[in-house]
């Protein structure tokens, strides 16, 4: 503005290169320009973010690696700490992805008669034992229902089993985390597969 005053009174300017140092000039102002419309405009970078969001959020929900899409969104949340433990978690299954809820319900059944079977059989059984155990597994009647009391592994995979129905995937591994001995060992697969799927829906969550 001083500049503009100046020169409307017929003043000079006596820099030898007027023209170059206006030019450097109205670059400076324009990269301030830019960095305070990004920090007071929402919808600057917002867009990328968002797309991110989206295709990790998809990744997840097919359960493929996530790889790629976590590495886009690490980049655009570089500025942004209180993102890293999001990033973190997310980082410790991108390479092979976590299992869908369909997924886990679809192994649920299998997974109960292998509970139930496994504490049925007393430790360090013989072979009469191993045979009982055996036929356990080809003919194993269980009970289901919410309503189904106590802390036996039949009891507690009924009650995971409604949790599971009911699309409250913590509420199964709740139950399946009170299994004990034989039990607890059939279900590991299951239950480390479950914490994987919920630790990534809640990262996801936060981010």
């Amino acid at each position: 503005d001083q500049l503009d005053a100046h020169l409307a009174l017929g003043g000079t300017v006596v820099d030898d290169q007027p023209h170059e140092a206006l030019a450097a000039l109205a670059l400076r102002l324009d990269a301030l320009e830019a960095d305070q419309t990004a920090r007071l405009d929402p919808g600057v970078g917002s867009v990328s973010l968002v797309l991110g969001l989206a295709q990790l959020r998809d990744a997840l929900a097919r359960g493929v690696p996530f790889s790629a899409e976590l590495a886009g969104m690490t980049s655009l949340l570089a500025d942004r700490p209180d993102a890293g433990s999001s990033l973190i978690a997310l980082d410790a299954h991108a390479e092979h992805g976590v299992s869908t809820r369909e997924a886990l319900r679809a192994r649920f059944p299998a997974l109960a008669r292998d509970v139930v079977t496994a504490a049925l059989a007393p430790e360090g059984a013989g072979w009469v034992d191993e045979t009982l155990q055996k036929l356990a597994d080809v003919v194993s009647v269980r009970r289901t229902g919410s309503d189904v009391e106590g802390d036996s592994a039949e009891a507690r995979v009924a009650r995971a089993e409604v949790h599971l129905a009911a699309g409250e995937l913590a509420g199964a591994v709740a139950e399946l985390e009170g299994l004990k001995s034989a039990a607890r060992e059939a279900a590991q697969d299951w239950l480390s597969d479950a914490r994987a799927r919920l630790g990534a829906e809640d990262a996801l969550a936060r981010l």
